[in-house]
């Protein structure tokens, strides 16, 4: 092989990389449909949110004092319940909105200045993603799409942080 088509070849490796890295429309229809069986209905909600911030919690107890306005130390206080149907409702949201990017856009600026005016670090955001990216597969059980679930939350998570390109 010449040195010319190893570099042709290089170059569709990249291209082909760089395009399955982004949150594609079959992955947004993936996530969108993965992500009603995880989040659920009802009561089914506030226990996938509780297995979310047990996650976080476990992995980073020192964003434990983030959460004492809505008794974070208690899981199961009322105002805690709200504060995590708030935050799924948002990211239901934000995954909902994933093709239609005029109203994505203007639902991730609101959401960006709420942790711009909270002062949230990017490593909080990112131990949601990881949360996520643990709790979503054993709540599935099968049929993750891992690829565009990392694809998808990694295009969220940096658009709330202002840092995608």
């Amino acid at each position: 092989m010449d040195s010319s088509m190893v570099v042709v070849l290089v170059g569709l490796l990249t291209v082909v990389t760089a395009s399955s890295s982004r949150c594609t429309p079959l992955q947004i229809l993936k996530v969108k449909n993965q992500w009603q069986r995880a989040y659920g209905i009802g009561r089914m909600r506030d226990d996938f949110g509780l297995a979310i911030w047990r996650s976080i919690f476990a992995h980073d107890p020192t964003v434990l004092p983030l959460f004492e306005r809505v008794h974070g130390d208690d899981l199961y206080h009322p105002d805690f319940i709200a504060h995590s149907a708030r935050v799924f409702g948002a990211l239901e949201s934000l995954i909902t909105l994933l093709d239609q990017p005029d109203t994505y856009e203007m639902q991730v600026a609101f959401l960006r200045s709420v942790h711009n005016y909270r002062n949230l670090a990017e490593n909080h955001i990112w131990l949601m993603k990881n949360a996520l990216m643990r709790i979503i597969p054993a709540a599935l059980q099968f049929c993750f799409d891992e690829y565009a679930w990392n694809s998808c939350l990694d295009k969220i998570m940096e658009d709330i942080n202002g840092s995608h390109s």
